[in-house]
């Protein structure tokens, strides 16, 4: 019966010691993450303010990506420190989390050393696809005009209260949203010189962008004033786009001026 404890005993003093090995080992591959975004306050009249704002927005944002239990917090006059006890997610969010316009619109011009060509898309069908850069026939650029004697940048810095995303009957998911009084005045005199243009150009479309990323570029067929719908996404990146819309505009431009992922002991 003793030697029969004594057997037992060392059994669970092993499994205890090869529990605590596994949280070890478990926890070394677990890693702390810290990033610093350098904010940009010359544009705006109450830095304190906005940089709560952002820090507002920027902790919705890695909450919509499930990135859980930020530390956000203000370093000085204008930065902002995020540490992160996991990366699940980070990566994915990293690069809109600071991002001052989520989606940007452009144009199109001929250029032998662009960014676009007329080709098969991911369906197989011909459409206006990205290709490396410098390698293409076509360029975008930013839809940067004079509105009112200001100039502004048509993005969803002008986008005016939530967007909402609907699935017609027919077709894939539509993201529509409205825009500022500004916005619905940039948005017609550009949909306006576009609609104008040959039916089927790609100079007549209007490309719509995540950050860097393509999403669309549907031919403008007429202009267009308060309001407008975004296409040609995944039901899922819809929903998160929303999400990170409806989370608020950062109100200032940030810039990561440090990146440490450390390894928790």
């Amino acid at each position: 019966m003793r030697k029969l404890s004594i057997f037992l005993l060392s059994l669970l003093t092993l499994v205890i010691v090869f529990g605590a090995a596994c949280d070890e080992n478990e926890k070394s591959n677990e890693t702390n993450a810290r990033i610093v975004y350098q904010a940009d306050l010359s544009q705006v009249d109450d830095p304190e303010q906005a940089l709560k704002n952002a820090m507002r927005v920027i902790e919705e944002r890695l909450d919509t990506y499930g990135v859980s239990d930020p530390v956000i917090r203000q370093l000085g006059d204008d930065r902002i420190e995020i540490q992160l006890t996991s990366l699940e997610g980070l990566e994915e969010a990293l690069p809109l989390i600071g991002e001052t316009a989520l989606i940007t619109f452009k144009t199109f011009a001929p250029s032998d050393k662009g960014d676009f060509v007329i080709g098969p898309n991911a369906e197989g069908e011909i459409d206006l696809v990205p290709v490396p850069a410098g390698t293409g026939d076509y360029i975008a650029t930013p839809v940067i005009e004079e509105v009112n004697g200001q100039t502004l940048e048509l993005t969803s810095q002008l986008f005016e209260g939530n967007v909402d995303v609907w699935i017609p009957p027919m077709g894939g998911p539509e993201m529509r949203f409205k825009w500022t009084t500004q916005g619905a005045e940039l948005f017609y005199e550009v949909t306006a010189r576009l609609s104008a243009l040959p039916i089927g150009s790609v100079e007549g479309r209007l490309g719509i962008f995540l950050g860097d990323q393509y999403i669309s570029a549907p031919q403008v067929l007429q202009p267009i004033r308060d309001a407008g719908v975004i296409t040609g996404m995944r039901l899922k990146d819809a929903k998160d786009l929303a999400k990170l819309l409806n989370a608020g505009r950062i109100p200032i431009p940030l810039t990561v001026v440090e990146r440490k992922d450390v390894p928790r002991q």
